[in-house]
């Protein structure tokens, strides 16, 4: 195997304070962003509405198509450019008292926009259309998945490890969700069903870092009674530095594939997905098993395993 480090042996225990305060300034600046963004952004998936995907036969300026759009009487609608400056998502929200439906608000906004746009007319690529109704469901289901996630992941590490490890890895995982939502307001990036996978992708992934680093301490406490567990904790994370870096690498790595070559409705699923393995490697390793560590000194264990 791959070695980046031949004999590691950094102080990660003896520093966790200094990750405890850089965690607990994320989550300030986290809360700070939200409350200053009148909370998260959702998209048509949670709100109701229309999302198009417009294709131009040449680059166009956003101001330019804002303008086009001044007179449809559409209500808030927002528009991002992507790609070469040829390529829009204009989201639509559902019109309280409105009897045209999505079908036809999207065919009338196309047909408009042909007719205003005569030299530079735009193809419709995409659309995508969910109700209020199903919006306020898909909302309710998303953070019951996400919830349901953390007590699953407790009662599996408990039962696979204790307690102690259980809940540190939970808490790490509420931190690595704390800390992506945070990404998430402050690039305004929109939670739509894309980004909600991407966080249970995220999900899954730390608590699989977690799981090694626990496991490699639970070998070395069978093998030494003489260290501490502060010690052996400190050990089993740097024997397995080498395979948590490589491995959030790798993801890392596709990640970044999926920004830079991927199409507009994955890009901000692979902006999520790039930040949350920076932060699920971090969380294993100043967060979670530290946490154990801190644990152990204010309530030693009367036994060992």
């Amino acid at each position: 195997m791959l070695q980046l480090f031949k004999t590691p042996n950094f102080k990660f225990i003896a520093r966790r304070y200094y990750a405890f305060a850089f965690s607990g300034l994320l989550t300030i600046i986290t809360i700070v962003s939200i409350v200053t963004h009148k909370g998260l952004r959702y998209g048509v998936d949670f709100t109701g509405g229309t999302l198009l995907e417009l294709n131009f036969q040449s680059p166009i300026s956003t101001d330019e198509l804002r303008g086009a759009f001044r007179n449809l009487g559409l209500g808030n609608a927002t528009i991002q450019k992507f790609g070469e400056g040829s390529q829009f998502i204009v989201r639509f929200e559902t019109q309280q008292g409105s009897s045209e439906s999505a079908e036809s608000t999207s065919a009338r906004v196309v047909q408009q926009l042909q007719s205003y746009l005569q030299n530079n007319p735009p193809e419709l690529s995409r659309i995508e259309m969910v109700g209020p109704r199903i919006g306020k469901e898909l909302q309710k289901n998303a953070t019951l998945a996400v919830v349901i996630g953390l007590i699953l992941i407790l009662f599996y590490v408990t039962i696979r490890f204790d307690f102690r490890f259980g809940t540190a890895a939970c808490m790490a995982l509420a931190h690595d969700v704390m800390t992506t939502l945070g990404f998430i307001s402050i690039m305004r990036i929109e939670i739509s069903i894309p980004i909600i996978a991407a966080i249970l992708t995220l999900i899954g992934y730390s608590v699989n870092n977690s799981i090694v680093i626990s496991d490699r301490v639970r070998e070395n406490r069978r093998k030494t009674t003489k260290d501490s567990l502060t010690d052996i904790i400190n050990h089993s994370i740097n024997q397995t530095l080498t395979r948590t870096i490589l491995t959030s690498f790798t993801v890392f790595m596709v990640a970044m594939t999926l920004l830079l070559l991927g199409a507009a409705a994955i890009k901000d699923f692979a902006k999520v997905i790039s930040f949350g393995v920076i932060m699920g490697t971090y969380s294993a390793i100043f967060i979670g098993a530290p946490l154990v560590a801190e644990w152990e000194k204010r309530f030693p264990s009367r036994r060992r395993r």
